[in-house]
């Protein structure tokens, strides 16, 4: 590095008639290794009474003093308990007789988005990423078999699409199938613009020229906002005939498709649910008490059920071959502790967990990417970028972030 700068530096300065002046290149990253004892450190006790203040100042004001919510902070140098933590229950919560009544760390909520994040992990951790470059369809090659000839839409390229292309939003796959979609009666139109509802009218008579029995007969959500998942064969073939937006390995669209298809493919490789790899790969060895890959088999104390009950809230929402892309349930205290997991490596090797945290694609604009289940920012700090890794979720009435910072030890 020395010796390039030196000879870039002769070239450089004399054409441009610029002045001798010290420059730097300074590395991605931060600066310095990651502290001990943050949570005594005053810089850290400030940062963190800033935030606490900016949140009790909006208490009083909706939507916040109508939201149920915990945030909790960790890091992997310090004990297991959180750093910092800050919780609210709004009143149709503390008033609820289904689940808590008081949030804390040890509170469940439906993380939706946050579960694409468990997947990759799960293959990662069970085959590492030797196979990455090998294309979906030899996991399942269901989606070769059931893909029928089309004329009127591109056709997914599943010998194309690798293992790499689907967990880096890479796959050019629709979005999802059934979920949101305009030929569901009384569902998404009814919800749209009168304008807009005029326009795309529902089937059969869509007025958007697609045979009726294209409908979605599964994966969508009903008139009673309750979502109807498909049995595993039938979302496979639904999946394999879906259209193509782009050409695999060529832009990010985000797609729950992408990483249902990677909890199945997981489940073909090692003969077993996500829910039982789940299970074994990742709750066990971590001790995780609240953490789930589909639905809890019961409502404890420990629940978040937010107004409207079990139904309307998202709660009860089975989500079945979806359970891959957004079937979680966790805690502040067990995703801290899955977040530990992955940057201390404990679960995977170093050199793996290294790569997996890297950009693998950038999206309109430079400060961000994504990566292999990951939603990446750029901030700068005292002249360097860092990378923000994140993951963000959304179902019903819930939503998450999930935030990694890594920092080469």
């Amino acid at each position: 590095m020395t010796y390039l700068m030196a000879t870039l530096l002769t070239i450089w300065l004399p054409l441009s008639g610029a002045q001798s002046q010290e420059r730097t290149c300074p590395l991605k990253g931060p600066q310095f290794p990651a502290p001990r004892g943050l949570a005594s450190e005053a810089i850290f006790q400030k940062a963190t009474g800033v935030i606490e203040q900016f949140i009790r100042a909006n208490l009083e004001e909706s939507p916040y003093n109508e939201t149920t919510f915990s945030i909790g902070m960790f890091s992997t140098t310090d004990d297991d308990k959180l750093l910092y933590e800050f919780h609210h229950t709004d009143p149709a919560v503390e008033t609820s007789g289904l689940g808590t009544n008081k949030a804390d760390a040890d509170s469940i909520y439906r993380l939706a988005s946050i579960t694409k994040i468990l997947t990759v992990y799960q293959w990662l951790i069970a085959d590492g990423d030797r196979q990455f470059n090998k294309p979906i369809s030899d996991f399942i090659p269901q989606l070769l078999e059931y893909q029928e000839d089309q004329d009127y839409y591109p056709a997914s390229r599943w010998d194309e699409i690798t293992v790499n292309d689907l967990a880096m939003f890479l796959a050019g796959i629709a979005r999802d199938y059934g979920l949101n979609d305009v030929a569901v009666d009384g569902y998404i139109v009814s919800l749209l613009p009168t304008m807009a509802a005029t326009v795309l009218p529902n089937n059969p008579a869509n007025g958007i020229d697609v045979p009726a029995d294209d409908d979605p007969v599964c994966g969508h959500f009903n008139t009673d906002v309750e979502y109807l998942p498909c049995s595993r064969e039938v979302y496979i073939k639904a999946v394999a005939n879906l259209g193509s937006s782009f050409v695999p390995s060529y832009t990010p669209s985000y797609s729950n498709a992408n990483f249902a298809l990677l909890g199945l493919g997981l489940e073909n490789m090692l003969g077993a649910t996500v829910e039982d790899i789940f299970d074994e790969k990742i709750a066990k060895p971590l001790g995780l008490r609240s953490t789930t890959m589909g639905n809890p088999l019961q409502i404890t104390n420990d629940s978040v059920i937010p107004g409207g009950g079990l139904v309307r809230s998202g709660w009860w929402d089975a989500l079945g071959p979806l359970n891959g892309a957004a079937g979680s349930f966790s805690t502040t205290n067990d995703l801290a502790a899955i977040g530990r997991s992955i940057l201390n490596s404990s679960l995977i090797p170093q050199a793996i967990t290294r790569r997996w945290f890297s950009t693998t694609s950038f999206v309109d604009t430079i400060e961000q990417a994504v990566g292999r289940g990951w939603e990446i920012f750029r901030v700068h700090a005292n002249g360097h970028s860092v990378d923000l890794f994140t993951k963000s979720g959304n179902w019903g009435v819930y939503n998450s972030v999930f935030i990694l910072l890594p920092v080469e030890s």
